[in-house]
């Protein structure tokens, strides 16, 4: 269980770290959305990205997941779209 944790952590600090950087280079509309706390349109806007496969919308939506923002907080979304980042 505490080895689940830490790679969760682990996960979350790499995606934010990677959304930052990449939001802070190009921002886009959900990067926006997200800075003015209209989590629903972030988490919408990332969500339709992420199913494409864009691994800084992966980050953020298992960001907003873990954290309930925009969307109702559930741990086990969060932890499916931090581990794409990672395989």
């Amino acid at each position: 269980m505490k080895v689940g944790r830490i790679m969760f952590a682990l996960a979350l600090s790499f995606a934010l770290c990677t959304a930052r950087t990449v939001a802070l280079a190009d921002p886009d509309e959900a990067f926006t959305a997200y800075q003015k706390s209209d989590y629903a349109t972030a988490f919408k806007l990332y969500h339709e990205r992420a199913q494409k496969g864009d691994v800084t919308a992966q980050g953020m939506v298992g960001t907003l997941y873990a954290y309930g923002r925009g969307v109702k907080q559930d741990d086990t979304q969060a932890a499916f779209w931090f581990q794409k980042l990672v395989s």
